[in-house]
């Protein structure tokens, strides 16, 4: 075996584990440090988000997705690089469907959290408009609320992005011409 298919290897290891992170916690909305909600990204994807008794079920709850679509890119290059016998193809299709993934995962992650916080400040804002004594308590309990309430990515998240990085890494180290090994123009197909 050469250095080529090593990187191979490692970039394929990697999309497996980025993979596995789907099944660790990615998501935590708490309150003044109790977990209310936690999610990790096959339950994103899927949308089977296990609410408290106290919250209200969203009705239909959809699956993200960027989180499905990177699974299936993930799953997708992970199939092509067995498939395709030449090494080198293979490992652009090995970075470029980690690099895709990543893209998917950082944005859709970045869009969701954005999201949530800002439905959270808006509820803040339509609290009691009145000038009465109920009203004003109404307001100051809602901006205590919407400052005890935290939405913090987890360590699973991370952890696939940086797996997804590795996959990034093989796939292109695994298309660089071994030591030792020179090309001439017709062998390189130029």
């Amino acid at each position: 075996m050469h250095l080529n298919s090593g990187w191979m290897w490692a970039g394929r290891v990697a999309k497996v584990l980025a993979l596995l992170f789907f099944f660790l916690p990615w998501l935590v909305v708490s309150c003044n440090g109790q977990n209310l909600i936690e999610a990790s990204g096959y339950q994103l994807a899927t949308g089977t988000i296990e609410l408290p008794d106290v919250a209200l079920a969203p009705e239909g709850q959809n699956g993200a997705w960027w989180a499905i679509g990177a699974m299936v890119v993930i799953v997708l290059g992970l199939i092509g690089s067995f498939v395709i016998a030449k090494i080198k193809m293979a490992g652009r299709v090995v970075a470029a469907t980690s690099a895709v993934a990543l893209v998917l995962l950082a944005g859709g992650m970045a869009q969701t959290v954005g999201k949530m916080q800002s439905e959270m400040s808006e509820q803040v804002n339509k609290s009691g408009k009145g000038d009465s004594d109920m009203d004003k308590l109404e307001r100051q309990f809602a901006q205590m609320m919407g400052q005890a309430i935290q939405v913090d990515i987890q360590s699973g998240y991370w952890l696939t992005l940086l797996a997804l990085a590795g996959g990034i890494a093989g796939g292109v180290m695994a298309q660089w011409p071994r030591r030792g090994v020179v090309q001439s123009d017709n062998a390189a197909g130029v």
